[in-house]
């Protein structure tokens, strides 16, 4: 897959992402397996974003507008410069948990 991706759990903390995703953006595979995905929002836009507030609603089986939907918002790398990417939010749903790609 030449598509960079992220897989996330529910909760929004990065479980897997692809090496076009790290050579893209320029993060490193340890620098995000196991964190929240806010490290890939640019600060200034964390709080208008209400992610986590968004992850629950979703996760307790509201809809999400984002959800299946392509947008495009501003990524944040290493060295905080932001990228707008277009991005597909899509829902994973196995016996264990549920999960984002």
């Amino acid at each position: 897959l030449n598509d960079p991706v992220v897989v996330t759990s529910a909760s929004g903390t990065i479980t897997d992402l692809n090496d076009a995703f790290a050579r893209s953006f320029m993060w490193r595979k340890d620098e995000l397996i196991g964190q929240n995905t806010h490290l890939l929002i640019p600060s200034k836009f964390i709080r208008k974003s209400n992610h986590d507030a968004r992850l629950k609603n979703y996760s307790v089986g509201n809809k999400s507008p984002i959800i299946g939907k392509s947008r495009i918002v501003p990524l944040s790398t290493p060295d905080d410069e932001e990228i707008l990417v277009k991005i597909n939010i899509v829902p994973i749903k196995s016996k264990k948990e549920h999960c984002f790609m």
